[in-house]
């Protein structure tokens, strides 16, 4: 049963309500009269029965006075109609507005449809053989809508229900000067097209931009836009869409949250896989959040092993050793063979594997034997390495604590040694006589 009621019956309504109010006014007046006349009739019989009470009276043919409640009663009863009839004609109009609507809305679907129709054709068309063309390319037609009897119906879901269509919506809140007085403006515009990106319906609605005194935000017009946007889809009876937004704080914490844990940010539209880039995230990142990502995936980026910081406090750099060298040699000789490399970033001179600046007319054995401890903080970390017994990983100088399980440690640059003498495993399996484990670290006392 169709849910929806024919505009001849409304008519036939409307037309029924406002004979219906006319005849009750009519009705009501025809009344008021026979009230009238009835009491001019009692009013002459009476003074029929006693003349003597007439006599010297100049109002004796005049009609009686009508009570005086019913001119109030009269303009009630007319002003009630009167309003009656107006919401008649209101409700009218509205209905008349809704039907020119949704056949507006039916006139851009059916375009939808015959557009949807056109691509897959033309589609169709650019994946014909050859050899079938010059056969029967003449005769190779697919009119839209040819059966409308019962097969139309049918196509034109198909075509709304398969295709996802882009939505596109934007919100904005602006301070426009009308003769000499600023004033706050705010609208949404949506538009809907093809995954071609083709138009097929574009929309404005303008909006309140200041509510009890308070100025519409461009982040609550962007979600009206939303709205929008979502409202004429679902008029429209499009079962998929993929919306686009400008508000960028849907990112930011998007790409925030991914690159604070160290995941790489990939695109939020759904079936995109492309990784975001953190460069044009500045534009809605805090700077030093920008940088200290763009470190973080750089870190990330770089294997353990081949990682290095410039050791100067006042920079810090991390590069990887291949980079570092490369850019070394161009200004440095024998570069690879000294163990000398100058940061990309401060330009400074420092030694890779003393990882202290460049100690020129010196090697390296004898600058750690005259420097055993260059930093002071170097002989504070040994001093405290060695008392709660740590392990400092001999390929990347990585200090290890054993908190539990056995004495088997895979370092994070991969390198496997023994725990208790710092001899390295090789396939699986130590090459030192150490105990693998003990009870204590196996075997833990419940709280």
């Amino acid at each position: 049963m169709d849910d929806r009621t024919d505009p001849d019956d409304l008519d036939t309504i409307l037309s029924e309500q406002r004979r219906d109010l006319m005849a009750a006014k009519t009705l009501d007046s025809d009344l008021d009269m026979a009230f009238k006349l009835q009491m001019q009739e009692a009013m002459a019989a009476s003074l029929a029965l006693n003349p003597s009470l007439a006599s010297g009276s100049s109002s004796r043919n005049s009609p009686p006075p009508s009570p005086p409640h019913d001119a109030l009663n009269d303009a009630i009863l007319d002003l009630a109609a009167a309003l009656m009839l107006e919401d008649v004609e209101r409700f009218a109009q509205e209905w008349e507005d809704h039907e020119r609507t949704v056949s507006e809305m039916m006139k851009t679907k059916e375009d939808l449809n015959r557009r949807i129709h056109d691509q897959k054709f033309a589609a169709d068309l650019r994946d014909v053989p050859e050899d079938y063309w010059d056969k029967h390319g003449d005769y190779y037609e697919r009119p839209y809508c040819a059966d409308e009897s019962s097969s139309s119906s049918s196509t034109k879901a198909a075509a709304v229900e398969t295709e996802n269509l882009r939505l596109y919506c934007k919100g904005l809140v602006s301070e426009e000067r009308v003769r000499d007085m600023k004033v706050v403006v705010a609208g949404a515009g949506i538009a809907i097209c093809d995954p071609r990106d083709n138009l097929i319906f574009e929309a404005r609605k303008n909006l309140e931009a200041v509510v009890d005194g308070v100025v519409l935000s461009n982040e609550a017009s962007e979600l009206e836009a939303i709205v929008e946007g979502l409202n004429k889809a679902l008029t429209m009876d499009l079962k998929s869409v993929t919306f686009y937004c400008d508000d960028y704080m849907l990112y930011q914490y998007h790409v925030e949250v991914k690159f604070l844990n160290g995941m790489g940010a990939e695109c939020p539209h759904e079936g995109c896989k492309n990784e975001v880039n953190i460069d044009s995230c500045a534009e809605f990142l805090a700077p030093k959040l920008v940088e200290a990502i763009s470190q973080r995936i750089k870190e990330s980026s770089i294997p353990v092993t081949d990682k290095v910081y410039c050791p100067n406090p006042r920079c810090s750099a991390l590069m990887s050793k291949k980079e570092v060298l490369e850019y070394t040699k161009t200004t440095f000789v024998h570069a690879e063979q000294t163990g000398a490399r100058r940061c990309m970033k401060c330009h400074y001179y420092f030694c890779i594997n003393c990882k202290v600046p460049w100690h020129f007319n010196m090697t390296c054995y004898d600058y750690k034997r005259s420097h055993p401890y260059p930093h002071p903080e170097d002989q504070l970390l040994n001093s405290l390495a060695t008392t709660k017994l740590w392990r400092q990983c001999v390929k990347c100088n990585h200090m290890v604590e054993l908190a539990e399980g056995c004495y088997h440690i895979t370092c994070r640059c991969g390198y496997e040694f023994c725990y208790t003498c710092g001899a390295e495993w090789k396939n699986k399996k130590a090459t030192c006589s150490c105990r693998i484990w003990d009870e204590r670290n196996i075997i833990l006392e419940q709280p």
